[in-house]
């Protein structure tokens, strides 16, 4: 019997039970091309790595291990150093947050940290990653995040030695500035005991030469009518002509020279030591100056720093399990071998259609 190709009808139409009844002549053929299409598929599968998707979960560290940080979250600075009550307080918030930074400043296109909230009061972050090889991605993992962690601990320590020599700087210039005050406080009053020591002086000798030993009723009156008067105090004199003499304070020789001299006296054997107790404001002064001398807060702090986690490598600024990384295989392997098997059927049904063509053409 002859075999005829499909033709097509007056209407333009293909005879499709031909062309199924053809191939099925062939199915054979179809069935092994198929089948070589599909075993090349499982050998693209078997050289190609499988890639796997992993992640994990970082949260914030727990209460236990802030707890930790006390020596330092506990130390107090006087409000004549800073405006701070505390020195530095570290937290579980804080340490997420320097973690989270160090990973997108050091490699922002490898470090995806993804927030979520299971409920308002627990927040996580969720790292993902994809990879062919999960022993090699475990090692890598683990570096990477001890150095996001080194980077975290010299940050938070450089911050707390920047801090404390801060406080260092403020605390020795503030101590600089109550010893000048100190010593401006004592040479005003040096300069006020040589002003008032002058003054006596020159009253002490008006007295001598008014003869005045003692103060008494009447010596006032004396002097004005004496005729030394001109040694008098030329501003009482100039005030004499349009004052009256009972409206202005006595000269102070009318106490007599004798308590002029001794006042004198005790003030030049007056120690130097003793001088503090007639400045008004000197008792202030040396309280500040003892207040900051006696500051203990940048001590505390370098003991704070050799107790706190930071100086050892129990440091971890935030809390992860690289044991616990789940890992899924992606749905690859199957689409290919779907793509195989239908790319080689229909290759495998052109070829059985072509070589009904190619006989057709022969006969």
């Amino acid at each position: 019997m002859e075999t005829q190709i499909p033709k097509a009808s007056t209407d333009n139409e293909i005879n499709i039970f031909e062309i199924i009844n053809y191939l099925l002549k062939d199915k054979w053929l179809i069935a092994v091309i198929t089948i070589l299409f599909v075993c090349a598929s499982l050998v693209y599968i078997k050289i190609t790595p499988t890639v796997y998707d992993g992640f994990f979960e970082i949260r914030e560290v727990d209460e236990e291990f802030i707890s930790k940080f006390a020596p330092l979250n506990l130390i107090e600075v006087s409000s004549t150093v800073t405006t701070d009550e505390y020195f530095l307080v570290i937290t579980a918030e804080k340490l997420m947050k320097e973690f989270l930074y160090a990973g997108e400043d050091q490699r922002p296109e490898i470090y995806r940290f993804k927030k979520n909230e299971r409920n308002k009061h627990e927040v996580y972050y969720r790292y993902e990653f994809r990879t062919t090889n999960m022993e090699a991605k475990y090692a890598q993992l683990q570096k990477a995040f001890h150095s996001l962690e080194e980077t975290v601990k010299e940050k938070l320590l450089n911050e707390i030695y920047n801090k404390r020599d801060a406080i260092d700087f403020k605390i020795k210039n503030y101590i600089l500035r109550a010893e000048d005050d100190i010593k401006f406080a004592r040479s005003q009053y040096q300069l006020e005991i040589l002003k008032r020591i002058a003054y006596l002086n020159e009253n002490a000798l008006i007295a001598r030469d008014l003869d005045i030993m003692e103060s008494r009723p009447g010596a006032f009156d004396e002097v004005l009518s004496n005729e030394n008067v001109i040694i008098m105090n030329q501003d009482v004199q100039r005030k004499s002509a349009d004052v009256k003499f009972g409206s202005l304070p006595a000269p102070y020789y009318l106490r007599g020279y004798d308590a002029i001299e001794k006042e004198l006296y005790q003030l030049k054997k007056r120690k130097v030591e003793d001088e503090d107790l007639f400045i008004p404001i000197m008792p202030e002064l040396k309280i500040r100056l003892a207040k900051l001398v006696n500051n203990r807060t940048v001590e505390e702090i370098n003991k704070a720093i050799e107790l706190i986690p930071l100086k050892s490598n129990q440091f971890h600024p935030v809390s992860y399990d690289l044991s616990q990384i789940s890992y899924s295989v992606k749905l690859v392997n199957k689409f290919v071998i779907i793509l195989f098997f239908a790319v080689g059927l229909i290759v495998s049904c052109i070829i059985v259609l072509c070589r009904q063509l190619y006989r057709i053409s022969k006969s």
